[in-house]
C-alpha cells in the first residue's frame, strides 16, 4: 500500500497590512512601496529630482505645467509624495551674463530676484499681480539681452523698468521712481507728478 505524504502548505498567509506613520498620517505598506517605486523609476528613466522644501525628500509629481515668460520658459506645480506639500518650479532658457555698471562705477551681474523685490516694494498694495511683475521682468530682460553689449548702465536699467511701470501703474511708478532717481524733498515728486500730467 503506497504511502501518502502530508505536503505542507506552502502558501504564504495573507499580507499583513502594516501601517506607517508619516507627518501627513497614516499610510499601508502597499502606498509606501509604491512611492518608494516611484522614486526608483523616475532614477531609472534619468529624471531630476526635485526635492520637497518642507520634508527634504526627492519623491514628487507634477501636477500642473504651463508657460511662462511669453513662451522662454516653463511653470511646474509639483506634488511632494510623502508630506502632500505642493511647490512650484520654473525651468528657464539659460540666458546670457550681464553685468550691470552702478553709478559709482563698479559691475555686478545682472540680478533678476533684486529687480523683482524693487518691483514688489513698488507696487505694494497696489492692484499688480505677481504675473504682471514677472511680464515686467521678462520684457526687460529679453531688451538688454537683445541688445550688442554685455554691459548695461544702471540707468537705462531703471529707465527700462519705470517705462514699464508708467503703463502699468502710475502709484508704483512713482514709488519706484523717488527710490531709483532718489528724491530728496517734496519737489521732486511735484517734478514727477507734472510730468505724468502732461503725458495724460
Amino acid at each position: 500500500m503506497p504511502h501518502f505524504f502530508h505536503i505542507a502548505d506552502r502558501r504564504k498567509p495573507p499580507t499583513e497590512r502594516r501601517i506607517f506613520r508619516t507627518q501627513s498620517g497614516t499610510k499601508n505598506s502597499q502606498t509606501c512601496r509604491k512611492e518608494n517605486q516611484n522614486a526608483i523609476n523616475r532614477t531609472i528613466r534619468g529624471e531630476p529630482k526635485m526635492k520637497c522644501p518642507n520634508c527634504r525628500q526627492d519623491n514628487d509629481r507634477v501636477i500642473d505645467s504651463r508657460s511662462c515668460d511669453d513662451g522662454f520658459g516653463i511653470r511646474r506645480r509639483r506634488e511632494c509624495q510623502h508630506c502632500q506639500k505642493r511647490f512650484t518650479t520654473y525651468e528657464r532658457v539659460e540666458r546670457p551674463t550681464i553685468k550691470v555698471i552702478k553709478r559709482d562705477g563698479t559691475r555686478e551681474i545682472f540680478d533678476r530676484n533684486k529687480l523683482k523685490c524693487g518691483l514688489e516694494i513698488a507696487c505694494r498694495k497696489r492692484p499688480v499681480s505677481d504675473e504682471q511683475i514677472e511680464k515686467i521682468l521678462t520684457a526687460v530682460q529679453n531688451e538688454i539681452e537683445n541688445s550688442i553689449d554685455t554691459e548695461i548702465e544702471t540707468q537705462y536699467l531703471g529707465e527700462l523698468l519705470m517705462g514699464q511701470l508708467f503703463q502699468l501703474d502710475q502709484i508704483a511708478f512713482v514709488r519706484f521712481a523717488s527710490v531709483y532717481h532718489q528724491f530728496s524733498d517734496a519737489q521732486d515728486f511735484v517734478t514727477v507728478l507734472n510730468m505724468l500730467t502732461k503725458k495724460k
